[in-house]
């Protein structure tokens, strides 16, 4: 009754300080709450170009093991990390993403010859079309050669330019309209390459488009 009496002595004005003295304090406690239940969270990687981020979290989830992206890098529980590391590191991840036109960076004008800045374009093009493949959404790997005959002056016929892509799903098999759209991509961003000469294999399931037809 005297807690009664005393709230009906106080004016509107010490009513609503009371009122919001009671929602602030309620409001500390939800929030104290909230963060003794979240769990503490630790860099697992960090530095992971976008497919790699990729392929990461949809192991995670899959492990049904919480994450948070902040910017380039992610987090786990703090007391879930070394466990989800080695577990990541038995299935082979992060996959090392393969070197691209970086590789012409390194080369020296002076000492490379043609044959040297050539071997390198070509690997660096293969890394960077894999990349590009490797951006695909549920594309686990890739790895993308390409043939191109050295020319001589010895030979009249022209010997035209091949190319592999293999690919490895995250789930599943290559289907062929995918498997198409690889073609097209390494055929049409290599000169003289058509499309037929392109073969694609699924890493798991084998010949998905043979050269020189579907």
């Amino acid at each position: 009754m005297q807690f009664v009496d005393a709230w009906r002595s106080l004016p509107v004005r010490g009513k609503a300080a009371a009122v919001g003295a009671f929602l602030v304090i309620l409001l500390m406690l939800s929030l104290l709450g909230r963060a003794a239940s979240t769990p503490s969270m630790a860099l697992l990687y960090s530095g992971l170009d976008p497919s790699a981020s990729g392929e990461i979290l949809e192991a995670l989830e899959a492990m049904d093991v919480p994450s948070d992206v902040r910017g380039d890098a992610i987090y786990v529980p703090e007391t879930k990390r070394d466990a989800t590391r080695m577990a990541l590191a038995r299935d082979g991840l992060p996959r090392q993403s393969q070197a691209g036109f970086e590789i012409l960076d390194e080369l020296s004008g002076f000492s490379t010859s043609t044959d040297m800045f050539d071997a390198a374009y070509w690997r660096a093009k293969e890394g960077e079309l894999a990349r590009t493949i490797l951006a695909e959404r549920g594309v686990r790997s890739a790895r993308v050669h390409i043939a191109v005959p050295k020319r001589s002056a010895f030979t009249r016929d022209k010997i035209a330019p091949s190319a592999v892509v293999t690919a490895e799903m995250s789930r599943g098999r290559l289907d062929a309209k995918r498997a198409e759209a690889m073609r097209l991509l390494v055929a049409l961003a290599t000169p003289g390459l058509a499309p037929e000469q392109v073969a694609v294999l699924d890493a798991a399931g084998g010949v998905v488009l043979a050269p020189g037809g579907g």
